[in-house]
This record gives C-alpha cells, sequence and structure tokens, in this order.
C-alpha cells in the first residue's frame, strides 16, 4: 500500500483496505502507510488512513 499512501490515492487505499489491506503492515524499512503518508505531506492519505483505523 505505501505507494498509494505515498502519492495520496485515497480511493485505491480505501479499496485495498477493503479487501483485506493490513494498516499496521510495514515496509521492508520497518514503516507503515500513515508513516510513509504523512512524511510525503499527503494529508488526504493519512487522514483516510486514520479514518480507517491506522495510527
Amino acid at each position: 500500500m505505501s505507494i498509494t499512501d505515498r502519492f495520496g490515492h485515497t480511493d485505491i487505499i480505501r479499496a485495498l483496505v477493503s479487501a483485506g489491506a493490513d494498516l499496521r503492515a510495514t515496509n521492508p524499512d520497518g514503516y507503515t502507510a500513515l508513516y510513509l503518508a504523512e512524511s510525503k505531506n499527503q494529508a488526504a492519505a493519512a487522514a483516510v488512513l486514520r479514518e480507517l483505523g491506522a495510527g
């Protein structure tokens, strides 16, 4: 999911979570989707991730 959160694709984030994506999963560097969205200033993606339960 890290590509979608870094580029703000909120519709794809919602679809992935709806299909069972784990919001607590980390990339090989240990970062979550929420961390990556916030670190890339993707406020909309971060808000959707929080709304869906990331945190």
